[in-house]
């Protein structure tokens, strides 16, 4: 059976984390040239091409970042391959979630099915909210940065469970909906009203330095 390498003592991560015995969710903190990024790494034909297509500079370190996060666990290039919708998939029984944004790459590794959110909080998503959810429960005496942070959840685990679920037509305005929760719970309820019978999950959450992190399960 594959067991997954646990390097954290000594490997340049930012944070891991271990939300139960079968889950293990890694950082990395970008802060390396793209030349830096790419020593010792085994890229296929397929990266090298989808690399070289990529026109923007984070994007390209994202993508070598979360290579590299890989090849610290044991896990190479090759071992990670994309089904036609875009979906990541791991040559080893385990199940994997994948989320980039600017400064770090995050890789989720479970024995149940998850996905992974980290998003950028920044006062744009507050004059965004209305296109993404009919959520009102925001507290009124947040201030702005509490009242980002708090959008930011609720999108984030909309994406998370558009990772989970994966099936085209869930509307995350429409189909998508976060109980009411604060900042310091660390965990938000949430229904996905788009099948004949609702799902519910739990979703966990992060604060990491000005980004949300949000990760979740199958129900």
């Amino acid at each position: 059976m594959f067991e997954i390498q646990n390097y954290t003592a000594f490997m340049p991560l930012y944070q891991t984390i271990q939300p139960n015995l079968n889950t293990q969710i890694y950082l990395w903190k970008i802060t390396e040239t793209e030349e830096d990024l790419l020593q010792g790494l085994e890229l296929t034909n397929h990266s090298i091409t989808r690399l070289d297509g990529m026109k923007s500079e984070s994007h390209r370190k994202g993508f070598l970042a979360v290579r590299k996060i890989l090849k610290h666990i044991g896990l190479e290039d090759k071992d990670l391959v994309y089904s036609q919708d875009g979906k990541p998939h791991l040559s080893i029984p385990k199940n994997v979630s994948i989320t980039h944004s600017f400064d770090f790459s995050v890789v989720a590794i479970s024995d149940q099915k998850i996905g992974i959110d980290l998003e950028w909080s920044r006062d744009k998503v507050t004059q965004l909210a209305h296109r993404f959810c009919s959520e009102h429960f925001v507290p009124k005496q947040y201030d702005a940065i509490q009242t980002a942070q708090m959008y930011t959840i609720i999108w984030g685990t909309k994406e998370v469970i558009f990772k989970i679920e994966n099936h085209k037509g869930i509307s995350f305005k429409d189909h998508i909906f976060a109980k009411p929760f604060d900042l310091n719970s660390k965990h938000v309820e949430v229904s996905l009203q788009f099948y004949e019978q609702p799902k519910n999950y739990l979703l966990q959450f992060a604060l990491v330095e000005k980004y949300v992190l949000v990760w979740g399960w199958e129900a």
